[in-house]
């Protein structure tokens, strides 16, 4: 694909603002839910070619596979460290233009390569992905949480997917297509596994993180298609201990094998057929009811395969409520879909229950919470086997 630069992107952007309609507003703010553990949490962004593979999407015949890296991790940030962006760079320029905001209005609590905490032990690591056309960088609120935990959380950018990939040299690759209607899960899985090297040579040798990753504890997660290739690569690749999808369709052989490593899934409230086809999402009742009743027999495939398996329902929670979206509501009204929950409540839930999976299967805690439901989450529906 031929470079794109700032200066035209962003003309576009604010064309489609002013035909759509959609005007900033920029007397509000709101402020990210700050993390509740122990470290201040630190982000720092890589950028890698896997030079063995080509890029799928790209018009050049010689292009590689690049993908942007965003690792959030427990930081010491020093006394004067002021928060960075929600969005650094270029890529909160574009997407403050796309959605009528700027960056400032957004609270951030992330320090910009703070150093990592003092330790004398190696820390978890947890691998995520993102959702088909998300960034990466919006599930802050979530991927921070477990940090401040004291996990290092690598969040893949999957390039071509999420709206736009920013990368340092200046280049902006907006999403295809081809890439968000035809995504290969085995791509994804080889990203992963193309990640999970890199981060092994970042632990030989880099000044902030030589020595400081355990590749033991390492946990898979993502969101929607993010967690379907999760699962998908722990299904294929043994260096993956323990994992969780979040409300996704699964794919690949994971739907119909399952997994052998402990795993939770976690879901928002889907709507009914009947609410789908009066927004005509679905050709008919049944055609719906056939596709429910498929993804239920996977779900339960992937639940009973695993040596411990989870399903976590959050009661009144939306699809998207697993990124930042409710947070970002009152600037950007467009990304309601009908969530009856609290956003706080909604992150709240789910960060507890992904910490207390993690916490148990990759630290060996004690983890009440997934013992039997709670009378402290009467909005959770809770299923589990040991």
């Amino acid at each position: 694909m031929p470079l794109i630069q700032r200066s035209v992107i962003l003309a576009i952007l604010s064309l489609m603002l002013i035909v759509n309609g959609v005007l900033p507003a920029l007397a509000q703010t709101v402020t990210m839910p700050a993390p509740t553990g122990d470290y201040p949490v630190g982000r720092t962004i890589y950028e890698w070619t896997d030079s063995t593979r080509p890029e799928l999407y790209s018009d050049d015949p010689d292009a590689k596979r690049e993908l942007s890296i965003w690792v959030w991790y427990p930081a010491h940030p020093g006394a004067n460290a002021q928060p960075d962006a929600y969005l650094p760079g270029m890529l909160g320029e574009i997407i403050g233009q796309q959605f009528g905001i700027t960056m400032s209005q957004i609270q951030s609590h992330v320090y910009a390569d703070a150093p990592l905490a003092d330790s004398d032990s190696t820390y978890p690591v947890l691998v995520f992905s993102h959702g088909n056309g998300v960034l990466v960088g919006a599930y802050a609120a979530l991927l921070e949480e477990i940090a401040s935990h004291g996990y290092i959380v690598v969040g893949i950018n999957h390039t071509y997917n999420p709206q736009v990939s920013v990368f340092s040299d200046g280049r902006i690759i907006p999403a295809s297509m081809r890439a968000v209607s035809n995504e290969s899960v085995e791509y994804w899985v080889e990203d992963t596994a193309f990640v999970i090297d890199q981060l092994a040579m970042l632990n030989a040798g880099d000044e902030r993180f030589a020595g400081k990753l355990d590749f033991t504890r390492l946990g898979i997660f993502g969101h929607s298609f993010g967690g379907a290739a999760g699962a998908e690569f722990c299904h294929v690749d043994s260096r993956c201990t323990a994992g969780i999808v979040v409300d996704a369709t699964l794919r690949g052989d994971s739907a119909t094998q399952g997994v052998t490593q402990p795993y939770m899934q976690m879901f928002s409230t889907y709507p009914t057929c009947d609410e789908l086809m009066a927004v005509s999402a679905v050709p008919n009742i049944e055609a719906c009811e056939a596709a429910f009743s498929e993804r239920r027999v996977e779900w339960q495939t992937l639940f009973d395969s695993a040596p411990s398996g989870y399903m976590v329902t959050i009661d009144g929670a939306r699809h998207n409520n697993f990124a930042d979206n409710g947070f970002l509501l009152p600037l950007v009204p467009s990304l309601e879909e009908g969530a009856t929950i609290d956003p706080e409540r909604a992150w709240r839930i789910a960060s507890d229950y992904i910490l207390a999976f993690f916490d148990k299967h990759l630290n060996g805690a004690e983890s009440p919470l997934l013992d039997a439901p709670s009378s402290d989450y009467p909005d959770v529906t809770f299923v589990s086997h040991e």
